[in-house]
């Protein structure tokens, strides 16, 4: 029968996983408290600067700003070599894409440029260096060890540094581990990648909060009540905020795009314009300082009593050009933080427009809704609501806010480099295991019809582990054959057991012998019988040369796979259409 029958597990085999275990988990701990300590750093550095100009007269909010656009212009194109101002999106395309190196002279430019550009108050997020600043803490760590990570995944220690940042910057551990294993995806998540971003987000914000507190960016003291009345509202700012995302993502799109054309000083003029106007625009519609850079203040703001109408609207408006702004000039930073001020006001002009008497509810849903829709994340988002206000009452109007805003948000992101989870019939894509027989030709092709046409080639779904088909001997009388196959990654179990490149159980050998065998018609199969080639043409199918045996990075047994070994969940293959529609070395966050 097509099915691998249980054995007794091998010692040395239980010994390899634990000690593979033990040595993933301890260095994402350590890549964590790496990007703990480097978010540290520059969290500290970026609100130093902020706080010297904090309190300047408003003229100043005219010159500061576009000047500290001009300095990371010119930091980019000395420190770091002309690299693209890219910084969460270089996390993005290392996960999907093995290779390539996360530091040199790109990394100093971008890490030096957004604290001076972030600093003096350009309207971006932190969240976005400090997951490169993560990420590349990962990649070095793995990088530099070899023999001790030859066989791991590429993708793990990049994503505990990723969480690590995210968790630190936040002061949020749960919003950085789901955060970094969501991202990559659009309606899936990096399910292997699990554990190694637990730890490394645990450690990162352990690390950050012994040096810098762990007080929540967004206190909340509103009451948390929600009836039914509130639950149908959440869902008219969940459409509302999706209708705003799906703009704010046309507007980066543009100005990434605008951000490649013409000369730079045309381009860095007219982004120091806008940059200046919002700014100003921003100071006086809140009427108080401190409202700059990030925007963490005006969170805070949006949350207090007695704000009016008109100054909500100017100050949302004034902040999603700022930003788009930012971009078009080439600043390097984050748009996540972005999103949260977008949701936040946008949730108290609901209120205000309802005239809900609850200053904190709306504002709260409204960033759940636009953060999630943004960058794809709803999970994330709603944690991040619960971590950073500390009221979990808050989560289930945040959830029913993003599911409606992510159905508004269709195929729209703030990145390019997500990967999109594709389902294809008869199939379930993302975290679902299902096993089915298919029909295959005795050379591991499909079937073709009765009339003898050719079947239509079965897309490969970009998310998961590309097909390789077990090369087969027909066996005499036969032209096809039941195939077991997991769909989920998309890879027979037969061909996973034989190039996992590493030691096997004794009853593995045994039963995987007895199934090579059958294949190559040196056996005998139970199941359906055999077609009679009057009925099918048979399919010509030389068995190739013999090949070096692969040396994959990886191994899969009959129980899973284990996350902590090679296992490709999303690399970009040549079948892959690429989902991106701008330029890869202009694209920002």
């Amino acid at each position: 029968m097509w099915r691998f029958l249980p054995s007794t597990p091998d010692p040395e085999e239980l010994k390899e996983l634990g000690r593979a275990t033990r040595e993933v988990l301890l260095v994402s701990a350590l890549v964590g408290a790496l990007a703990g300590l480097a978010a540290v750093v520059f969290d500290w550095s970026v609100f130093t600067l902020l706080e010297l100009f904090r309190d300047f007269p408003l003229w100043t909010a005219a010159i500061i700003p576009p000047a500290g656009m001009l300095a990371a212009h010119v930091i980019m194109r000395t420190i770091g070599g002309g690299a693209s101002p890219s910084t969460s999106d270089e996390y993005f395309k290392r996960f999907h894409q093995e290779g390539g190196v996360l530091g040199g002279k790109p990394f100093r430019g971008r890490v030096i440029a957004s604290i001076v550009a972030l600093g003096t108050g350009n309207m971006l997020g932190l969240e976005g260096p400090a997951i490169y600043l993560g990420a590349s803490a990962g990649s070095t760590v793995q990088r530099r060890l070899p023999r001790l990570f030859g066989r791991i995944d590429h993708r793990l220690l990049l994503v505990a540094g990723a969480a690590g940042g995210v968790a630190a910057v936040f002061r949020a551990p749960a919003t950085g581990a789901i955060f970094a294993i969501e991202s990559p995806y659009q309606g899936d998540l990096a399910h292997s990648s699990l554990l190694p971003a637990l730890i490394g987000a645990s450690t990162g914000y352990v690390t950050f909060s012994i040096i810098l507190g762990n007080e929540p960016l967004f206190p909340v003291t509103g009451p948390a009540d929600v009836m039914v009345p509130q639950l149908a509202i959440a869902l008219l700012v969940g459409a509302l905020a999706g209708l705003v995302a799906r703009w704010g993502a046309s507007a980066i799109a543009l100005a990434k795009r605008l951000s490649t054309r013409g000369p730079d000083w045309r381009r860095l003029l007219l982004a120091g314009v806008v940059i200046s106007g919002t700014s100003v625009a921003v100071r006086m519609a809140a009427d108080t300082s401190g409202v700059l850079g990030p925007g963490y203040g005006l969170v805070n703001w949006a949350l207090e009593d007695n704000r009016a109408i008109w100054a909500l609207v100017v100050i949302l408006v004034a902040r999603n050009l700022g930003t788009a702004a930012a971009v078009a000039g080439g600043i390097p930073g984050g748009l996540f933080v972005p999103l949260v001020v977008a949701g936040a006001l946008l949730g108290r002009l609901t209120g205000e427009l309802i005239g809900s008497n609850n200053s904190t509810l709306f504002p709260v849903i409204g960033i759940a809704a636009v953060l999630g829709a943004g960058y794809r994340v709803p999970l994330a988002s709603v944690m991040f609501v619960a971590e950073t206000t500390g009221r979990p009452g808050f989560v289930v109007p945040g959830l029913l806010a993003a599911v409606a805003a992510e159905l508004m948000m269709g195929n729209h992101s703030f990145t390019a480099y997500q990967k999109k989870a594709q389902l294809i019939a008869g199939q379930r894509g993302g975290l679902g295991a299902q096993r089915a027989i298919e029909p295959l030709s005795s050379d591991g092709s499909d079937v073709p019809p009765p009339g003898g046409a050719p079947p239509a080639r079965r897309p490969r779904r970009t998310g998961d582990t590309p097909i390789s088909e077990v090369p087969a001997r027909p066996a005499a009388g036969e032209t096809s054959r039941p195939k077991l196959v997991d769909q989920r990654n998309d890879t027979s179990e037969i061909q996973q057991l034989a190039t996992g490149g590493v030691r096997q159980s004794t009853g593995e050998v045994r039963h995987l012998t007895g199934e090579m065998k059958t294949i190559t018609g040196q056996g005998q199969v139970e199941g359906p019988a055999p077609v009679e080639a009057t009925e099918l043409p048979a399919v010509e199918s030389p068995l190739p040369p013999a090949a070096p045996p692969p040396t994959l990075p990886g191994e899969v047994s009959r129980r899973g796979t284990r996350p902590w070994i090679a296992h490709d969940e999303g690399a970009a293959t040549a079948d892959d259409e690429p989902n991106d529609p701008f330029p890869e070395d202009f694209d920002h966050t």
